[in-house]
């Protein structure tokens, strides 16, 4: 059996200071973290890794992250390039074809229940 190949894309979006987006102060770094991104592969898996900062603004305590919408939906566990590829197919395929060559052509497993989804907010 072939040992699954992974390849990972490491992304630093972590900055010292950044404005609120309430206030508009800039605000200082608290930390980081990581946050780890299916993305579409050409020959095996494919990870997006993105380093970002969390801030605290001192003036109106606001909690916030510096944003990775440019790679991904606010919690979402796939990139955008996964998921505008798979709305586009459900627009001419079914969620099990869709789901197949997802896995088969592009490396991403992505349920059929969340293709679902993805289309009902799409329509």
């Amino acid at each position: 059996m072939m040992e699954e190949m992974l390849n990972i894309e490491k992304i630093n979006l972590s900055v010292k200071a950044i404005d609120c987006p309430i206030c508009g102060k800039v605000s200082k770094r608290h930390s980081t973290a990581i946050r780890k991104i299916q993305d579409i592969g050409v020959k095996a898996s494919h990870i997006l890794e993105i380093k970002y900062s969390k801030h605290v603004c001192l003036h109106c305590k606001k909690i916030f992250n510096n944003s990775a919408n440019k790679y991904a939906r606010k919690c979402g566990r796939f990139s955008n390039k996964v998921r505008d590829k798979a709305i586009n197919m459900l627009k001419k395929k079914n969620l099990r074809e869709v789901s197949e060559i997802m896995e088969n052509v592009y490396f991403v497993k992505v349920p059929q229940s969340t293709l679902h989804d993805w289309y009902v907010e799409d329509v």
